[in-house]
């Protein structure tokens, strides 16, 4: 009887030191995992990547160690990660066919890859899973609609159409499907759409930067230059530091060598220089509104919603097209072509890409550029002058022209500015003695409201600056045109 209750004793002892030791091991994953989604949070991703793989899958259920794994490879910068984040989610798609989780997340892994055909079909089977789910109408939508802003193909701009209103049967009151398809019917120039998705999504949240930022484009677009500001004025005083200093910084628009030294200028300086910049470039110095201001919000907007990538921040004008069409709107012609760009001298390599063709032909400054995607990865950027000998020599200088243009002239407006009425009298008075010499007597006569009156040194003073060049009525309607 001894022995036996000795025996219990030692059994059940054994029993609490094991579950002891299970316990403390379950705490010790849990901190990892939580060690792990801190550091993919603060960007430590090579990190996360080899805390997770030190955990053993057998303590968590396969959904919560294979998803983060197929997370945090996805982020890592290099093929071999990405294949294998596509292989968790894989895993995981065979275990659990009717997640549409999984589905999602593996699209946005090939997209990631450029298989972007692929991820259409996980995009496809994740809404027939949840139709009622926003997300993979987005990604889909972004498929087509990013093929349509770069390249310009009309059925992909439909197809990304169809999308959105295939997801706003499902869910009429999602704000971000008639932001998406308010801007796109923007840039294509369906502006009384575009109105109308824009309003049923300004109702749904009137505080939404997206939206007023849609509803600004639509308003300068249509000349309705009050209500412009106002949509552009909220959608600024919403948005956070970054996204502010994008649209409000005239860095895009100086001449290159000054736009390099511009971000380390001290904050007052930078500040008066942008508050004189557009002072100066009014197109219509009688209104309050300034209208130049208002066009070059609207460009950045259309620079960002083209070329804006998770890369550069979704800031368009950073790349080379965007820059372009900040400082000189959109062009009067563009040509897209694949073409052969390089021989080499016996003519065994050819190199074979996109390019787009630009031109200008009413600008104040009459050109053309040519950009080309060299690597095929919808980045494109200035030919190089001499290698790319299969050009003409014209498209192939489009960076050096595009520095001298942009040096001489730091933006090209296409809103002309506006002529101030002068009334001008004079009379001629003969003198007969003396030298007998003819004097004329000229009144100038300018409405008071077109005067600008200067008090900062304490005292009014009126000024008016006055050409003594002949007024010449230009060729052609010029951007930017001061007369």
């Amino acid at each position: 009887m001894q022995v036996n209750r000795a025996g219990y004793i030692v059994i059940v002892a054994l029993l609490l030191i094991g579950a002891s030791r299970h316990k403390t091991s379950d705490a010790e994953t849990r901190s990892k995992l939580a060690q792990v989604d801190s550091l993919t949070a603060a960007g430590s991703l090579e990190d996360a990547a080899v805390l997770i793989e030190s955990i053993d899958e057998r303590l968590f259920p396969d959904t919560v160690i294979l998803l983060r794994k197929g997370i945090i490879y996805r982020q890592l910068d290099d093929v071999e990660s990405r294949r294998k984040s596509a292989h968790f989610f894989r895993t995981l798609i065979d275990r659990y066919p009717t997640t549409p989780r999984f589905y999602i997340e593996l699209a946005r892994t090939q997209l990631a890859q450029s298989f972007d055909d692929e991820a259409k079909l996980q995009l496809r089977r994740a809404i027939e899973l949840n139709p009622i789910d926003e997300t993979p109408y987005l990604l889909l939508f972004n498929i087509f609609a990013s093929r349509y802003y770069i390249n310009s193909w009309k059925s992909e701009a439909d197809k990304a159409e169809s999308t959105i209103q295939a997801l706003l049967r499902q869910v009429p009151s999602s704000p971000n499907g008639l932001c998406k398809l308010a801007s796109l019917q923007a840039v294509r120039g369906k502006l009384g759409a575009a109105l109308g998705s824009a309003q049923k999504a300004l109702a749904l949240d009137s505080a939404a930067v997206d939206i007023n930022l849609v509803l600004g484009y639509i308003q300068y677009q249509l000349r309705h230059y009050e209500r412009c500001k106002r949509y552009y004025d909220k959608a600024l005083a919403k948005m956070n530091r970054f996204d502010r200093w994008a649209y409000t910084t005239i860095e895009c628009v100086l001449p290159p060598e000054t736009a390099a030294e511009y971000p380390h200028w001290r904050a007052e300086v930078r500040d008066s220089m942008e508050h004189n910049f557009w002072r100066t470039r009014d197109s219509d110095p009688t209104t309050e509104i300034n209208e130049r201001l208002l066009e070059h919000y609207s460009r950045v907007w259309e620079a960002n919603l083209y070329f804006g990538t998770p890369e550069n921040g979704g800031v368009g004008w950073r790349t080379v097209m965007g820059a372009t069409l900040v400082r000189m709107g959109r062009p009067d012609g563009r040509r897209r072509a694949l073409v052969e760009v390089h021989w080499s001298q016996n003519k065994h390599f050819i190199d074979e890409s996109p390019v787009w063709y630009w031109s200008y032909g009413s600008a104040e400054i009459p050109c053309s550029f040519a950009f080309l995607d060299r690597y095929m990865n919808n980045n494109f950027t200035y030919p190089s002058q001499g290698y790319d000998n299969q050009l003409p020599p014209i498209y192939q200088a489009s960076s050096t022209v595009a520095k001298a243009i942009f040096t001489l002239k730091l933006e090209q407006s296409s809103l002309l500015r506006s002529a101030q009425p002068i009334g001008i009298n004079f009379e001629i008075y003969q003198f007969r003695a003396g030298s007998r010499q003819t004097a004329a007597l000229v009144h100038v006569t300018v409405p008071v409201r077109d005067i600008a009156f200067d008090t900062t040194s304490g005292e009014a003073e009126a000024r008016l600056s006055v050409s003594t060049q002949p007024l010449v009525k230009p060729k052609r309607d010029c951007p930017s045109a001061e007369r």
